[in-house]
């Protein structure tokens, strides 16, 4: 097998959720694993258990591959996650992992990943319907998972209708890179 078959046989088993299997298959015992520029971890077993930490928190996770590549004994792997974190609700995060291989067994692997996204989360907690008392119509005001607010938006005589307004506080909005 090649760099690439090994690749793509780790991710599936990362994708089917058997990550212990995936890191006792194919990680290196001395494997040195990074995560943007934190510090590294040295070892299979510290890798594991702060992946498994991580995992504790995670009620639900959706995992593809967009794209694989190789050059020598080093593979690139473009991943999205939908995800679902106790207390901070769905979220959407992309990463690439980079792994260097020797013998079928991952030696060093980084991941290069944004910061994890918040989508906005509209619930009864936070989409309330108010009546403006300055309008004196009903109308209804967003809240989002950030805490930004949107203003209080008359909605006529009509039945109550959910109004947003996205401003640049909230968690899925970036404003357009500048020139």
């Amino acid at each position: 097998m090649d760099t690439l078959d090994f690749d793509r046989q780790l991710n599936a088993l990362i994708i089917e959720g058997r990550n212990n299997e995936a890191f006792l298959e194919f990680y290196d015992e001395n494997v040195v694993a990074q995560e943007n520029d934190e510090p590294e971890r040295a070892g299979r077993d510290p890798w594991m258990r702060a992946r498994e930490e991580a995992g504790k928190n995670i009620e639900k996770v959706q995992a593809r591959v967009l794209s694989h590549a190789v050059n020598g004994d080093v593979s690139f792997s473009e991943w999205e996650y939908d995800l679902s974190i106790k207390g901070m609700g769905p979220m959407k995060m992309v990463q690439v992992a980079v792994r260097r291989w020797r013998n079928g067994r991952v030696v060093r692997e980084r991941f290069y990943r944004q910061p994890i996204q918040r989508r906005p989360q509209f619930s009864r907690t936070n989409v309330r319907s108010v009546t403006d008392p300055a309008a004196g119509r009903n109308c209804t005001r967003s809240v989002f998972a950030s805490g930004a607010r949107a203003t209080s938006t008359p909605v006529g005589a009509v039945a109550p209708t959910t109004v947003m307004l996205a401003t640049n506080e909230s968690p899925w909005i970036r404003p357009p890179p500048s020139q």
